[in-house]
């Protein structure tokens, strides 16, 4: 029997981040971080389509140049009036 390979080829392209901070008011911390997130996310998707990648790896969120690597999880600074989000990946082409 042939197993399909599941193996890639990850050419890494560069490495980008994105800072994105919502307005607060009137969203609990848990929404203010995820529309903060995912405003992140769309910004490193769209340097990956200007870069001709394929795919954003390793992303991590970054606090004072710290990395925070988790698969499930990122770090946010919420506050009263503004909550942001930092985040550092590499651009990648995946095969």
């Amino acid at each position: 029997m042939h197993w399909p390979s599941v193996i890639k080829q990850v050419r890494k392209l560069d490495t980008v981040s994105s800072s994105r901070k919502t307005n607060g008011s009137n969203k609990s911390d848990e929404d203010a971080c995820f529309w903060a997130l995912q405003s992140a996310l769309a910004t490193l998707q769209d340097a990956a389509k200007k870069a001709d990648a394929n795919a954003v790896i390793n992303i991590a969120s970054v606090d004072q140049r710290d990395l925070y690597k988790d698969t499930e999880k990122f770090q946010c600074r919420a506050g009263l009036v503004v909550s942001s989000v930092a985040l550092r990946g590499d651009l990648a082409h995946v095969d």
